[in-house]
């Protein structure tokens, strides 16, 4: 649920569910919810700036991969809306996975690349980052911003 820390991330594996986050209009606050990269529609309003957007999140759809890489806190709450299931991978766990010096590093480099579009991921350039989406974290991008020594490890 949102303000929650997010120690883990999940892969819709199977079913639906519903995302929903809570935002103030104020436009200094947060971004224009008619922002495409949202991707939400308005679901209902509560007190006066105050508003609950939406998303249905579907099979294959990542949900708070950013507890990967960054120290997260969760933007919003997720319920299933139909028989579903998920995996989850547990940040501190994965990172300790990663055994070989090679596969260490350059996970190190993705999160140093990942972690500055999330401070720096704000109107108005970009989207605020969600459980669902960091402005400009798309793999190419991310990999094309790394080191040339560590591009060349991934190959």
């Amino acid at each position: 649920s949102a303000g929650a820390e997010g120690v883990a991330a999940f892969v819709v594996s199977h079913g639906a569910f519903q995302y929903t986050q809570e935002l103030n209009l104020d436009p200094s606050v947060n971004p224009d919810p008619s922002d495409p990269a949202w991707g939400m529609t308005r679901a209902s309003s509560r007190e006066e700036g105050w508003h609950d957007f939406s998303s249905e999140v579907g099979a294959g759809t990542w949900v708070s991969e950013a507890a990967l890489w960054v120290e997260w806190t969760h933007t919003g709450r997720i319920e299933s809306i139909t028989e579903s299931r998920v995996v989850e991978i547990d940040a501190e766990k994965w990172f300790r996975a990663l055994h070989h010096p090679t596969f260490k590093a350059i996970a190190a480099e993705y999160a140093v690349q990942f972690h500055k579009r999330v401070v720096s991921a704000k109107p108005p350039l970009a989207s605020y980052p969600s459980d669902l989406a960091v402005p400009r974290t798309d793999y190419c991008e991310l990999v094309c911003a790394m080191s040339p020594a560590v591009q060349v490890q991934i190959g």
